[in-house]
């Protein structure tokens, strides 16, 4: 089986466990693998939910620049001798002048240096945790949802539930599936299928070429392939159940990928103003 994935795409994992401390395990065990993006939400028997982020906080990054800065003012002023002639009281709003722009810079360079959960992935998770549960989240590449998950699987003492969210798509879609009671038989629903596209798609001499429109499309098409392929790929991982044409587009996804760069590429140029479509 071969498959594609692009790597830009973002995973968001979760686990869910029923024991907190086993959830501050993992989650230690995740920034120990350089998982940065990742934290724990802790409910309470009482509903109360509390966010665990491994790592420096905003608070604390500018505490200790704070007191860093305090420190630093007041050895430039002894190096100056500014300690002997200046009043108490001035030595003191400068060491707050000092103080507060160590704070004020301490808590930039840790929001900007520090990776993070989005907010509204906590507070998706946040609003579905249920009492006493312990949920720990990633956010990763595609790429490595597979290692992500087996750590999150890799505990003795309890077996976690696990689930991938993939990121959305980036295009616009219309479902056309019917409901399960009323599908046709295959033969009879690509026939309609074929009549229904014949019937919208006008082709004549008059009509005006659409090269460009075809190369859009295309292109269009091909993202969305992609992104089906991530999608299942990484449902694959966490052992979900798939349809038969799920499991097809698994299988061949490569060919798909093949037909179309050659369409791309093989096709001349100057063809695709000549296509009707």
């Amino acid at each position: 089986m071969r498959l594609w994935r692009k790597n830009g795409d973002r995973v968001l994992v979760v686990g869910i466990f029923q024991s907190p401390k086993t959830g501050r395990a993992v989650l230690k065990s995740l920034h120990r693998t350089q998982f940065r993006r990742a934290a724990a939400i802790h409910a309470s028997a009482r509903g109360r939910s509390r966010v665990e982020e491994n790592g420096i906080s905003a608070i604390g990054g500018s505490v200790a620049a704070s007191v860093l800065s305090v420190a630093l003012g007041a050895f430039i002023f002894w190096q100056r001798g500014m300690l002997a002639y200046y009043p108490p009281a001035r030595l003191a709003l400068l060491l707050a002048a000092f103080a507060l722009a160590g704070a004020f810079i301490g808590w930039i360079l840790v929001r900007l240096l520090q990776e993070h959960v989005a907010a509204a992935s906590l507070a998706k998770c946040t609003s579905t945790i249920l009492p006493g549960e312990t949920v720990v989240l990633a956010e990763v590449n595609a790429t490595e949802t597979s290692r992500l998950l087996a750590i999150l699987r890799d505990v003795e003492t309890e077996a976690p539930v696990t689930f991938a969210f993939h990121s959305p798509p980036h295009f616009r879609f219309k479902s056309s599936a019917r409901p399960l009671g009323h599908e046709l038989p295959s033969g009879q629903r690509l026939a309609e299928n074929a009549a229904r596209l014949a019937h919208e798609i006008r082709v004549s001499r008059e009509a005006k070429p659409r090269g460009p429109s075809f190369l859009r499309r295309l292109r269009e098409i091909e993202r969305a392939l992609e992104w089906a392929n991530a999608s299942l790929t990484m449902s694959a991982e966490v052992h979900h159940a798939f349809t038969l044409s799920a499991e097809w587009l698994l299988d061949n996804a490569y060919l798909i990928r093949e037909q179309v760069t050659d369409l791309r590429e093989s096709l001349p140029q100057k063809q695709y103003g000549k296509l009707p479509l």
